[in-house]
């Protein structure tokens, strides 16, 4: 049992939401901590210096935990893995209910401090943290630093009461969509902390139900769309039922701009809907499958595609995936085609795919892999004449759009990018869902 020190809860999200809550938990020495800024600052001389340009839109003064030099003999890479055996992964199965896969990223970060030992920056704007995962955690490594700490804005609108400063050695734990940032230091003594980005599995992360509109998705707020649904029975709800309403961003210009839209044109956003494993299962299946050889009548380039039936589906998912997926169409479901599609920028290969409407009521498209496995090659909405980068491009990300929407891909420049797609009432012959194996 794993007892936390403070408790702080998020008001923005929702009632019986998992991530509603930061904890902050013991983790580690004083001594341990003095340690690893040791081993940080050695190693910044032997690595020249500190990284300021590892992060693209907010950029921190860091170095990466994997470069730290051994110091009294720590392997921290080595330190970290038994702490997440001794603390992480107890404290996510407790109180998140889920399963610890790996670190996106774990590295020291380094704010203010004065002369040869000053850090390029003192302070970090307000954020979120990386798309792709959902929890983050922060350790606190030293103080006798002014000023500093953690600015939570949701916690209060009192300014002084929006910031954190959690005690050495502590590790905090958060939903990476939360708001934050770093106040401002001063003062000859620098803030260290140590960050990491956690990649997690949980049933639940299957039945976040949050939708994004149109616009520049990255800047939406997400937090009110992170909630797990339960019932009575099992506390897990095989269907959740999404409307355009879902995603309720309140009075907001984007929200009213959305629903001013054309009726006849609309498309909507889940994000993280599978798995990584499901999605790395979808993948392996399909991957001797594909089919490169057979060229495509629009635009005579290869296939690199294979059908895959709702039953095949099924065994590689499980029962409840398919009609949890297609509980999402806003048409009735006379019959589905499924294909699994692969972009590569390899010779004979397909790159991209041409502006075109589907020839469909309405069709879903699951993104399989992460953006970092390639380069460019973003999905896109077309009308107006403005592009629209869709927000879907990480592994389990679904979007969701009706005939009348024109899209398209752009060219993969490196990589490769797997998707699912599911066209509803195609007008070719497809599975009829009173025929579906599941």
């Amino acid at each position: 049992m794993m007892e936390y020190l403070s408790k702080y809860e998020i008001p923005d999200f929702p009632k019986n939401s998992l991530l509603k809550n930061m904890y902050v938990f013991d983790f580690c020495s004083k001594t341990e901590c003095n340690e690893m800024i040791e081993s940080a600052e050695l190693s910044a001389e032997t690595h020249n210096g500190w990284r300021t340009k590892r992060h693209f839109r907010y950029p921190t003064t860091d170095i990466p935990l994997s470069y730290l030099d051994k110091n009294n003999n720590v392997c921290w890479e080595k330190w970290f893995d038994n702490k997440v055996s001794e603390k992480i992964i107890p404290i996510l199965s407790q109180y998140y209910k889920c399963e610890f896969l790996s670190f996106h990223d774990l590295f020291i970060v380094k704010y203010g401090g004065s002369g040869s030992n000053k850090a390029l920056q003192t302070e970090l704007d307000i954020h979120r943290d990386a798309s792709s995962c959902l929890l983050t955690c922060l350790i606190t490594l030293n103080t006798g630093f002014q000023g500093g700490g953690t600015v939570v804005p949701a916690l209060s609108k009192d300014n002084k009461k929006q910031i954190l400063i959690n005690p050495v050695g502590s590790i905090s734990i958060h939903c990476s969509h939360l708001l934050h940032g770093g106040a401002k230091v001063f003062g000859d003594i620098p803030r260290y902390i140590c960050v990491g980005f956690m990649k997690i599995d949980a049933l639940w992360i299957n039945r976040i139900a949050y939708t994004v509109p149109k616009d520049n998705l990255d800047d939406l707020t997400t937090l009110n769309r992170l909630e797990l649904y339960e019932d009575l029975e099992n506390n897990m709800i095989n269907e959740i039922p999404i409307t355009t309403e879902t995603y309720s961003i309140k009075d907001t210009k984007i929200k009213k701009s959305y629903l001013t839209l054309k009726p006849e044109i609309k498309w909507y956003y889940i994000e993280k809907f599978l798995s990584d494993k499901i999605c790395e299962r979808i993948c392996k299946w399909a991957e001797d499958k594909i089919d490169y050889i057979t060229l495509d009548t629009v635009d005579n380039k290869p296939l690199c595609e294979t059908k895959i039936e709702p039953y095949k589906l099924t065994e590689i998912c499980g029962n409840e995936m398919l009609p949890s997926i297609l509980s999402f169409s806003k048409v009735k479901t006379r019959n589905i085609h499924m294909i699994i599609r692969k972009y590569s920028s390899d010779e004979n290969c397909r790159d991209s795919l041409g502006e075109h409407y589907d020839c469909c009521e309405e069709t879903i498209g699951i993104t399989l892999n992460y953006k970092s496995d390639y380069k460019d090659g973003l999905f896109y909405y077309k009308f107006d004449d403005k592009k629209i980068i869709a927000n879907a491009y990480n592994a389990g990300d679904i979007s969701i759009h009706n005939k009348n929407m024109l899209h398209g891909v752009e060219p993969v420049t490196n990589g490769n990018r797997w998707t699912l797609i599911i066209f509803i009432n195609h007008i070719k012959a497809g599975f009829a869902t009173n025929e579906m194996k599941i």
